[in-house]
């Protein structure tokens, strides 16, 4: 519920600030302002957003590369649609307006919902140094590739009693051993 009302807030604010940047006035003294501070409040959002949403405590420091990056999408994203609805749809008939409305917020909402997952999704890569990562078809994996694919199996973990080891390679079977003992204390 918390993460609603944040994401809610965001909107309601962006709605009206970014309405009045790209409509309202044409002066970039007062627009530029204007972004900007939205571009501060979004990143807080984001943060609040990202704290709530998280399973795990995580310090807000490792939260604050996606914060960024997630509001940097936000801002330019509504601030161009914004600017291009005033724009497109203020001499359309009302046919064409309430179509091209609702394709341009179904682009929208998934635009947005691309950025917030890789905002997100930012945060566990720069915390725990998932990168670089191979191309599907481009060659063996690396080690990025090897510690995604072992948490992947680790996660499936689901009694205490159960041993789940992973090993890649000619040396498998003695690597996938060892990582079951290793992981055999581990709770998950």
């Amino acid at each position: 519920m918390a993460g609603l009302c944040t994401i809610s807030a965001a909107f309601v604010l962006n709605a009206f600030f970014t309405g009045y940047a790209t409509a309202g006035t044409t002066s970039y003294a007062i627009r530029v302002p204007i972004l900007a501070g939205l571009l501060l409040v979004n990143a807080g959002l984001y943060l609040a957003a990202f704290a709530v949403l998280t399973a795990k405590a995580v310090p807000a420091r490792s939260l604050l590369p996606g914060a960024i990056v997630g509001a940097a999408g936000f801002t330019a994203l509504i601030t161009a649609g914004t600017g291009l609805v005033t724009h497109q749809l203020k001499n359309a008939s009302a046919t064409y307006g309430a179509f091209g409305s609702v394709i341009g917020i179904v682009a929208f909402l998934l635009l947005l919902a691309k950025i917030s997952t890789y905002a997100a999704e930012l945060n566990p890569v720069l915390a725990r140094s998932l990168y670089p990562r191979a191309l599907p078809l481009g060659g063996g994996p690396t080690a990025a590739d090897r510690t995604v694919l072992a948490d992947i199996v680790h996660a499936e973990q689901r009694r205490d009693d159960q041993a789940i080891g992973v090993g890649f390679g000619a040396g498998a079977a003695e690597q996938a051993a060892a990582d079951a003992t290793r992981h055999a204390g581990d709770p998950q």
